[in-house]
């Protein structure tokens, strides 16, 4: 009897310590997960369990979290982070502020497809100034030709900030799908032939891995 005694108030222990992290590891009030409608509450008040074990507990809830639908982009996508909503602005307008508005969210939606795959960085400024592995070049023209010296034009900018703050927010352009590339009409780079054309949106033409 006392051994069942002792079995039953280790496991008590146990799941007291293992439900969910420590306040101190929690992000502020004002952040939740979202996605799909589904809203997950990381601030309302737990109980602590042993620091160890809750510290434990903790990354593993994290690592979960990151695992989930729930994270369809990268952790590193917030559309509240300032530096992030500057980069998808920025090519958005440099890269398509002459196309349609299915044309730019088509370009947000590659930035964004290319987050965190094993080729391109894994937050959206570090894919829009990445180079190429091959030749060193800028992948995005804009990033290394001067065009972001040249003076803004006032709406096509808000347009720009308007599409990559939705693309940031979760909404996605399903027309382009997982296409991580594309290039103008105006050329036919030999790189295109190692991929699937998605579909030409505007003067642009999208494709994605054959894998």
């Amino acid at each position: 009897m006392r051994d069942r005694r002792g079995a039953g108030l280790l496991i008590l222990l146990l799941c007291a310590s293992c439900t969910a992290p420590s306040i101190g590891l929690r992000p502020p009030s004002s952040q939740r997960a979202t996605e799909s409608g589904l809203t997950v509450a990381l601030d309302d008040p737990l109980p602590a369990g042993p620091p160890r074990l809750t510290y434990r507990v903790a990354n593993m809830f994290n690592e979960m979290l990151s695992w989930s639908p729930l994270s369809r982009h990268s952790r590193s996508v917030n559309a509240d982070d300032e530096a992030t909503l500057n980069c998808l602005t920025a090519a958005v307008y440099y890269e398509a502020r002459s196309e349609s508005e299915e044309g730019q969210r088509a370009v947000a939606q590659v930035v964004l497809n290319r987050v965190g795959k094993p080729s391109f960085a894994g937050s959206v400024c570090g894919v829009i100034h990445q180079r190429s592995a091959a030749s060193g070049g800028c992948q995005f023209d804009f990033v290394c030709d001067g065009a972001q010296r040249g003076r803004r034009e006032t709406g096509a900018w808000a347009a720009a900030l308007r599409i990559a703050r939705r693309a940031l927010g979760g909404e996605t352009y399903d027309p382009v799908g997982s296409a991580t590339f594309y290039h103008t009409i105006a050329v036919s780079p030999d790189w295109s032939r190692r991929f699937v054309r998605v579909r030409q949106i505007g003067a642009h033409i999208f494709y994605k891995s054959r894998a």
